[in-house]
């Protein structure tokens, strides 16, 4: 089944890991930003192949509507 992340979604690794929420999109990928284990606030950028929504199991397809000059 597919599903469509846009910003505000929650995902996860397809590999594992926390659950993170999608805050934007750039040209290397996803924005992505998740709670530590410790509380702290920590954000990275990661391929869209490389994620899944948070509540699947199957494949997606991501929706790009945003500026990555807004990030």
């Amino acid at each position: 089944m597919s599903a469509e992340i846009k910003l505000g979604d929650t995902v996860s690794l397809k590999s594992g890991g926390p659950t993170m929420t999608v805050r934007g999109v750039c040209e290397d990928g996803m924005v992505c930003q998740w709670f530590s284990k410790s509380e702290t606030l920590k954000k990275d950028v990661f391929p869209d192949f490389m994620l899944m929504p948070a509540d699947d199991v199957g494949g997606f397809t991501v929706i790009i509507d945003s500026d990555a000059d807004k990030l």
